[in-house]
């Protein structure tokens, strides 16, 4: 869900990655060469078609069909704040998706809510990456690892 949530409550348990934290990831991913960037954003571009090798556009829908349901959708998985297609948000969801998988190997993800302060009722979510390199299961649970001095930036 993005934009509109000043006055809401984020339910998240997870530390957000922040670009001075991609400094902590294992070496020799994504980016080695100049043409493994290409692969991963000529994959990620082309991997959903604007139309059918028969001229038919692509859709994408809820079913029982809801507006209500497909704004809330799309706000939570689309990546710009002006755009409520759910069309336009899984084609973005997804390229985003590819090129983490590619660049990476996995894309982990915590579905964060959102609900409002006063009534707690949620009212719309989020997708929050989670650098893989961060993560290890102990169990039945998953443990992020941060570094030190970003977790006493965290928690002040």
């Amino acid at each position: 869900m993005r934009g509109g949530k000043e006055n809401l409550k984020r339910l998240q348990r997870s530390v957000r990655v922040f670009s001075d934290m991609t400094a902590t990831r294992p070496s020799k991913i994504y980016g080695d060469t100049h043409y493994s960037r290409m692969l991963v954003d000529d994959v990620s571009n082309g991997l959903i078609p604007y139309r059918t090798r028969n001229g038919e556009e692509i859709i994408a829908s809820i079913e029982p069909a809801s507006k209500e349901v497909e704004r809330i959708i799309a706000k939570g998985i689309g990546r710009d704040d002006y755009n409520w297609d759910l069309l336009g948000a899984v084609r973005d969801f997804l390229r985003d998706v590819t090129q983490i998988l590619l660049a990476v190997g996995e894309a982990p993800y915590e579905i964060v809510y959102y609900s409002e302060a006063e009534t707690e009722k949620i009212v719309g979510f989020d997708f929050s990456f989670i650098a893989p390199w961060t993560l290890r299961r102990k169990g039945s649970r998953w443990i992020q690892t941060i570094p030190k001095d970003y977790s006493e930036i965290v928690q002040n």
